[in-house]
């Protein structure tokens, strides 16, 4: 993972045009891991913000709509 990318992920997390869920994706990361990355190079100005959960169940949600599991034989 290049450098580049990595302060492309931060500064569009910090300035609100990526979300956290956009910025973990574009890195590659899990929730836990893009945490321990944002701690990790002191990004705490951006908070888990309302909108960045809606995103976050929204997309649950397609996971949760389109497993395996989830499909019905017809």
């Amino acid at each position: 993972m290049g450098c580049s990318l990595e302060s492309l992920a931060i500064e569009g997390y910090r300035s609100g045009s990526l979300s956290y869920f956009e910025a973990s994706q574009l890195l590659g990361m899990s929730r836990l891991e893009f945490d321990g990355f944002l701690k990790e190079h002191s990004v705490f100005e951006h908070a888990y913000s309302a909108d960045d959960l809606d995103e976050d169940v929204r997309n649950f949600e397609d996971v949760i709509l389109f497993s395996p599991s989830s499909m019905v034989e017809l």
